[in-house]
């Protein structure tokens, strides 16, 4: 089988880290594998790692996003595809499914997209998806809640296949020390991701908790908003953003309690990841996809979206009780490697090629 991933870039994020997995397990597999980017910038390098037999390609047109450049990718990505003869195109992410479908047009090769973000706050226009959308075999969304949105596309094929997990690597990551006892977040450092309501209930709770410390990896334009934010609370010394970190997943496995502040999601990659090496997690019950993982007060604790005082209480709930941490880890441990398993997550691919 031979495979063409397309993404604007495999720099980090939840999609570029599905494609990482997805190509590494299939080239594994013996199988013929190439990523192509369409809108990296000069000197820009993969985050993840990727297998030596993967080809990769960079097609992107400085600066792509310029409407006047648009003809030329198109006509890169047609090139290429009709030249090295995939079986298969697969695309990552909304801007690069419209121009990949727009290019292919006419092109005999199997083409699936994957969207992977809310449906119904996105910037590019229903109308547009409603018109270029049904020209691919396939549409794969990672929630059910997001296939009722697409299923109103006449003639669109809409399947839901989750995010993968592969089992955690016994080796400990080095980026990150804990040396108290931890509550952890993770994603990009911007206002819907509902970090400055973290730190407002933490704030409210740690006097009361003063072993205890907040760590919120990852980087984004809010960084100054949310230190500024620390200072105002005066916990420079218990709260902390120490940026992205190579192996996040072993990261946080030496942490105490994982929390999901976000106020939407197209499907929240680290919380199956912090689910997967045991961590009981809280999460706001954001759209979309949290309300699919976790099965509340089982396998993690489900909160109304953007209620600090409800995230405090829980996080309280948590603290107090060992008991109940270890009980929500280990169920959610259990469960998400059940259901997210890589192996099972690709066979439910492979019946789509």
């Amino acid at each position: 089988m031979k495979i063409s991933f397309v993404i604007g870039t495999m720099s980090s994020g939840g999609a570029e880290r599905v494609i990482s997995e997805m190509s590494n397990y299939w080239v594994k597999k013996g199988w013929d594998i190439s990523i192509v980017t369409i809108g990296a910038t000069k000197g820009q390098k993969d985050f993840y790692p990727l297998d030596s037999s993967i080809k990769r390609v960079d097609l992107s047109v400085k600066p792509y996003k310029f409407k006047i450049n648009i003809p030329i990718l198109l006509w890169k990505i047609r090139r290429f595809i009709k030249k090295d003869k995939p079986d298969v195109v697969i695309s990552f992410i909304t801007q690069s499914n419209i121009i990949v479908l727009s290019a292919l047009i006419g092109v005999k090769v199997k083409k699936i997209i994957s969207d992977r973000a809310d449906p119904y706050k996105e910037q590019v226009g229903f109308f547009l998806k409603r018109v270029i959308y049904p020209l691919c075999d396939t549409l794969v969304i990672q929630t059910d809640g997001v296939k009722k949105f697409y299923e109103k596309i006449p003639s669109l094929k809409v399947v839901t296949i989750p995010n993968p997990i592969s089992k955690p690597t016994i080796e400990k990551s080095k980026s990150f020390n804990f040396n108290s006892p931890t509550i952890v977040a993770m994603g990009t450092l911007k206002k819907i991701k509902g970090f400055d309501i973290l730190i407002n209930a933490f704030a409210n709770i740690h006097q009361k908790y003063p072993d205890w410390n907040l760590v919120v990896f990852g980087e984004g334009r809010d960084r100054l908003v949310l230190e500024e934010l620390i200072a105002e609370h005066h916990l420079q010394s218990k709260v902390f953003l120490p940026g992205v970190i190579d192996n996040p997943r072993n990261t946080i496995t030496d942490a105490d309690i994982f929390v999901l502040s976000s106020l939407k999601e197209g499907f929240p990659n680290v919380l199956i990841e912090a689910m997967s090496v045991g961590l009981p997690c809280v999460s706001f019950d954001c759209n979309f996809g949290p309300s699919e993982i976790i099965d509340n007060n089982k396998n993690g604790i489900l909160i109304e979206t953007g209620n600090q005082k409800a995230l405090q209480d829980a996080l309280e709930k948590l603290i107090n009780s060992k008991s109940l941490q270890d009980e929500l880890g280990n169920r959610a441990k259990k469960d998400s490697m059940n259901k997210y398993y890589i192996d099972n997550i690709m066979k439910e691919w492979e019946r789509e090629l």
